[in-house]
């Protein structure tokens, strides 16, 4: 792990990247504001479940009826708190795992259409490995890869969403017969849980030290940027801390499987590892060329909505919520366009007759020398 002095960069009004951390190839920065915004407190999707308050359900599953859509779920909300949902969660069950596609807020005691991408194209029957979801599913704890999720999220993009799926479970020698998703993000190598545990850590710990630092001066943590192989990928924010908070260990295990798939790419011939930490004026530049695109409108009942941008480089969501007669932004995302698979190539075979065809292990040992040397080979 490198922390790395910098001065803070202006993002957008009452936002600025703090210093960043570098860990391999990633580099994160804290986002700040001077301008928190006390809108009550929120469960994540996977709070409210545990807690028996909320269900995401196949449409029509509630009255035993057949009218599953790939492309809508219910989410109902039983409980007494709002529930945030960012872009990209992952959900379990059903009659196929799905992301969902947008930024959304439930509110207690309400029901709600909300819009979903399949993440496993080879599955549509209520029976999941033997077991009956009865058309339910379950918070994975987890969000899509950014690459799979903008696919859906901004894109709009069924084919290339499974396209970006099976890229992944490619990289991790995985070869599900389902072509689900949670093949890749249930990988359960002890050296690669290892790994990711250690990239979740390294993070965790900047942000906690840069807190002690900011805070005199007047500035919060409510978000974070990152970058993988010097190129950035997300810009996260939300109106509070404690929000960021309760979504931001689903983020850094997203991203640490990300950084495990990028390096794992780069051992089949893909892509290459950049070692130096990405730069702040490179984000910038990517926020910038999404804020200069038309912004639309796209309602979710009568208390929430999207605004969204989309440009050839990215594209923005900014999830508002009507608070006391007026509306205020609750979360805001700006990632990168993903890059179209072509001809992408599920995995075939299991995964140790992968491992000898491409000459790469189940794992990816560590990111110093033996990998350089295992760079070398190829």
């Amino acid at each position: 792990m490198r922390r790395i002095g910098a001065d803070p960069v202006e993002l957008v009004a009452h936002r600025r990247l703090g210093a960043p951390v570098m860990v391999d190839n990633l580099t994160v920065w804290p986002v700040l504001t001077d301008q928190p915004l006390e809108i009550g407190e929120f469960l994540t999707l996977k709070e409210a479940q545990e807690r028996g308050q909320a269900k995401v359900l196949e449409v029509g599953a509630e009255e035993g009826q057949d009218r599953a859509s790939v492309g809508t779920l219910q989410v109902r909300n039983e409980g007494e708190l709002p529930i945030l949902i960012p872009a990209g969660t992952i959900v379990k069950g059903g009659k196929q795992d799905r992301q969902i596609g947008q930024d959304l807020v439930v509110r207690p005691k309400s029901q709600v259409p909300v819009e979903a991408f399949c993440v496993e194209a080879g599955r549509w029957t209520a029976n999941r490995a033997g077991v009956q979801t009865k058309g339910e599913f379950k918070a994975h704890g987890m969000l899509a890869l950014s690459s799979v999720r903008s696919s859906g999220q901004y894109a709009k993009n069924q084919g290339e969403v499974w396209a970006q799926v099976s890229r992944a479970n490619y990289c991790m020698s995985k070869s599900p017969g389902t072509s689900t998703l949670l093949a890749t993000l249930e990988d359960d190598d002890e050296r690669a849980k290892s790994y990711r545990k250690a990239v979740r850590e390294a993070v965790s710990a900047h942000f906690a030290a840069q807190a002690e630092g900011i805070g005199a001066q007047g500035w919060v943590t409510v978000g974070l940027a990152y970058a993988i192989d010097g190129a950035p990928q997300t810009v996260r924010v939300f109106a509070h801390p404690d929000l960021l908070k309760r979504q931001l260990p689903s983020y850094l295990r997203t991203i640490s499987f990300e950084v495990d798939v990028a390096q794992r790419a780069v051992l089949l011939g893909c892509g290459r590892i950049v070692k130096e930490p990405a730069k702040a004026q490179a984000v910038l530049k990517l926020v910038r060329e999404i804020e200069a695109a038309k912004q639309e409108t796209a309602a979710i009942g009568t208390h929430n909505r999207n605004r969204y941008r989309r440009a050839k480089a990215g594209g923005n969501s900014r999830c508002e919520l009507l608070h006391e007669g007026r509306w205020v932004p609750v979360s805001e995302d700006w990632t990168v366009s993903s890059a179209p698979v072509e001809g992408a190539a599920p995995a075939q075979g299991n995964d140790q007759q992968l491992q000898q065809q491409q000459g790469w292990p189940s794992y990816r040992n560590d990111v110093g020398p033996e990998r350089e040397q295992r760079q070398e080979r190829r």
